[in-house]
């Protein structure tokens, strides 16, 4: 009887190779030339069993995936090396990466939307009480004696999930749980997970009416510059009760 382990183990191979065929080859040689100091592109590419103008080749093509038939090789070269010494620091990287463009499209965003409420709604301005990194995704905008709630992490898809889970976006902080209004901001790919079905609404809806006289969820382009549609789902003025939705498209 085969050993159950190594049954397993062959899975994983067979896996890995699948995995590793998927990855871009360009990205995938500057980290093994990273992690090797020892190894040139040259030395990296006779291990292949290629030459180093076909490597050469095949980094700067327009499809630059590994493949099936160079993974196993690659696969062979990896495991001579300690690819995990700059795991932390590649982590590290690239996470600063991805924070410093979720910084950017937040700001570009925000700016977006208070153009579109300076238009159509008054003079409200970004108050200075707003975190700005935004950890929990609220904003706040005020006009006189009015407040707005913006929630700014349901433009991002990762942020809201997928299945039937509903999202915490009811506030934790006190000066954002009463307010006028309480909007979303999202784009074409959260929208109507968030207007349409409601998993957004991770409280009781009488503590939402009881907070906020307007919820609505506005839809900005994809490149998040302009806005396409302001969705009422509640408003207590109109008689507009959850989970009924009104469509209000200015352009």
């Amino acid at each position: 009887m085969e050993n159950i382990i190594d049954v397993k183990a062959n899975e994983f191979g067979e896996r890995n190779v699948r995995m590793l065929a998927e990855l871009d080859l360009k990205i995938v040689v500057s980290y093994l030339l990273l992690c090797d100091k020892n190894l040139t592109q040259a030395k990296l590419a006779r291990e292949l069993g290629i030459t180093p103008v076909a490597l050469s080749r095949l980094l700067n093509a327009e499809d630059a995936k590994i493949g099936n038939d160079m993974s196993a090789k690659l696969i062979e070269v990896i495991d001579k090396r300690d690819t995990m010494g700059l795991y932390d620091s590649m982590r590290q990287t690239l996470r600063y990466f991805f924070e410093r463009d979720r910084i950017k499209k937040n700001i570009l965003a925000i700016k977006t939307i208070e153009k579109y409420i300076h238009k159509y709604y008054g003079p409200y301005h970004l108050s200075e009480k707003t975190h700005f990194y935004l950890h929990e995704g609220h904003l706040l905008f005020e006009c006189q004696d009015m407040k707005w709630v913006f929630y700014i992490k349901s433009i991002w898809r990762d942020s809201i999930g997928a299945g039937n889970v509903r999202i915490k976006t009811y506030p934790r902080e006190i000066e954002y749980q009463k307010a006028d209004k309480f909007t979303y901001i999202c784009t074409s790919r959260t929208m109507r997970t968030i207007a349409e079905k409601g998993r957004c609404l991770d409280h009781p809806l009488s503590l939402w009416k009881e907070s906020y006289n307007t919820v609505s969820a506005i839809e900005l382009t994809p490149d998040l510059k302009c806005v396409i549609s302001d969705r009422i789902m509640y408003d207590k003025t109109k008689g507009i009760d959850f989970p009924d939705i009104e469509s209000d498209t200015h352009y």
